[in-house]
């Protein structure tokens, strides 16, 4: 973790609290000052204002979104953080536009969200998507076909049909509304879309709009 993430974290300043207390050379690694920037490694002693900063424990906890419920921090009632009763302030790893619907996990650890959710990350995510059309031959073979999204080319996909209107599909990726645009570009509609699981998540028997606290 970097030097101004474990800071901010542990602490719980600001970003302008943070840059006065590097300023003011508060912060120290070892007793000596490093750049905000610097990769901490696990013997590290940090210490603010002659204070030994320890580490808290991280918290993770697998969540069941509702449909029309936002990813994203926001003093509204449609706001993910004002819909879970968790004391800690929590980030999304994983996150799902606001008419999906399923698994999401959110934490206080930052290195957990950028394995998740990261540009270069490659954790599965696995969805059961609803079409408002049957599915066909043709379709199947058009969403495993090549892909251009933001002038990146996508990786392979798999599906599997579940019936005339439903498939269970498994990203290695996670680009925004890329489920949706594939859908409509393979000559379909999405009505509904659920993620089941992310890596080695799943979302089991957690109703919508629940919270189960996990271990990794």
């Amino acid at each position: 973790m970097r030097l101004f993430n474990y800071v901010k974290i542990y602490l719980g300043v600001t970003r302008n609290e943070l840059m006065n207390l590097e300023n003011d050379n508060k912060i120290l690694v070892n007793g000596y000052k490093e750049k905000l920037t610097y990769k901490l490694k696990d013997s590290d002693i940090v210490t603010v204002n002659g204070k030994i900063i320890e580490k808290i424990p991280f918290s993770y906890y697998l969540y069941n979104k509702p449909r029309g419920i936002l990813s994203i921090i926001k003093d509204s009632n449609d706001s993910y953080i004002n819909n879970i009763d968790i004391k800690e302030k929590v980030m999304v790893a994983g996150r799902l536009d606001k008419d999906s619907e399923g698994l999401m996990i959110l934490t206080n650890d930052p290195v957990f969200v950028n394995k998740i959710s990261g540009a270069n990350s490659s954790i599965s995510k696995e969805y059961i998507v609803y079409l408002y059309n049957p599915i066909t031959d043709e379709f199947i073979n058009k969403m495993k076909g090549e892909f251009i999204i933001r002038n990146r080319l996508l990786k392979p996909i798999e599906i599997n049909k579940l019936d005339d209107y439903s498939f269970k599909i498994i990203l290695h990726e996670g680009i925004y509304h890329q489920i949706r645009k594939m859908v409509i570009a393979s000559g379909n509609r999405v009505k509904k879309l659920v993620r089941i699981r992310i890596g080695s998540y799943n979302i089991d028997d957690i109703s919508i709009g629940n919270i189960k606290k996990i271990s990794i």
